[in-house]
This record gives C-alpha cells, structure tokens and sequence, in this order.
C-alpha cells in the first residue's frame, strides 16, 4: 500500500516522501497515529499545495531543537539503583526513567526522542544520544550510581572544565636578531711581541749610564 509520510520515520523515509508497505502496518500504525496518508490523487495535490508550510514549519521545529540542545548542554543526570558488588543493577534504567529526569526540571522531552537501544543495566557514565530533530542531535551525559548516592539523583549543572594551560618555558629566549648571532666572545687583551736580546741589552746599557 503506497501512503504519504506526514512525518520523518526512521527506515522508512522523510516527511513528504511516497512509500510502499505492508497494508497491516498501514492501517493499524501510520494512519492510525496520523503517521502517514493514503497516497490518493487528492491527498498528493493536496500535499503539493501544503509543501511551503510544511518547509516553514520543519525551519521553525529546527531553531525549536537547537534551543532546546543548547539546554540540554547545561546539564548532567545522575540515576541511582541498587547494585551488586560487580557493579551489575537490580533492574535496568530505562529512557522513562532518563525522561523523568528532564520533567522533574520542568524540561519536556519525549522519551522517543532518546536512542537508547537497551535499558542500562550497570553502573558507570553514559553518553545518551537524545534526537530532537533528524538534523539535530545532542550527547547528554548521565551517571548511574549505587542506591546509597540516592541524595545525588536528579539534573545537575554540568562541572565548567578549566581551561588547558601551556607549559611555561623556564629558558629565557633571546629576541630573534640576537638568536641568530654567535654568542659574545670575551676579548682579548693585545699583546706586546717579545723584544729581541741586543734591544733588551741596549735598554740595560743606557740604564746604567
């Protein structure tokens, strides 16, 4: 059954696109959740004619989640579950429960939104891909923590990460002019030549007189 996406769904296309699936998966899932239409002569003139306000409202969903990315930026969440000594959880942390986070804060996302594959199922940090849009992504850290930091548990305000300071060189350099010259040499004072014997003699004659 060929239907028109009225949304972006992931392996199956954009929204606008004209696809071809199964008549079940059709009916009892994209035109039931308003996914997707029929792909009628009516509904794709219709569709046409819709296309710039479509454009204009996918440019505006756009600036919408990159707001909310650079929110998201500003935090860090912290989970905490019972756990074993080897670090495996009694349960799993699901992305309800990484969603719960966000409303607790007055922060709406829909937990679809988060790409989680499977549930957490250990301590340890994680990196959670959060889609808030097919071209804006954002990595939103989170710590999952044993049962006894429970008073941690929550968004907190991402630690601000001190700046990389370079070595300090403890020569001193030279200015360039002078780097490229050979160094000072002390000089040396001139020397007299040694005299001959009859000039010393002759001095020792006259000295006498």
């Amino acid at each position: 059954m060929e239907v028109i996406l009225r949304e972006d769904i992931d392996n199956l296309g954009k929204r606008g696109d004209v696809v071809d699936v199964a008549g079940g998966y059709a009916r009892n899932y994209l035109l039931r959740r308003r996914l997707a239409m029929p792909a009628t002569q009516g509904n794709l003139k219709t569709f046409e004619l819709q296309k710039e306000a479509l454009a204009l409202r996918e440019q505006k969903n756009k600036g919408d989640a990159e707001v909310v990315a650079v929110e998201l930026e500003k935090w860090e969440g912290v989970i905490s579950r019972k756990a074993g000594e080897s670090g495996a959880l009694f349960g799993s942390v699901t992305s309800a429960n990484i969603a719960a986070l966000f409303t607790a804060k007055g922060i709406v996302i829909d937990r679809r939104k988060l790409q989680l594959r499977e549930p957490l199922k250990a301590l340890g940090h994680y990196r959670i891909p959060i889609r808030l849009h097919r071209e804006v992504t954002v990595e939103f850290p989170l710590r999952v923590v044993g049962e006894t930091q429970r008073e941690n548990e929550g968004l907190r305000e991402r630690p601000v990460e001190s700046p990389v300071e370079a070595p300090v060189n403890t020569q001193a350099e030279l200015p360039p002019e002078t780097a490229a010259e050979d160094p000072p040499r002390p000089e040396i004072a001139a020397q007299k030549p040694p005299r001959k014997k009859k000039e010393r003699k002759a001095e020792g004659d006259s000295a006498d007189d």
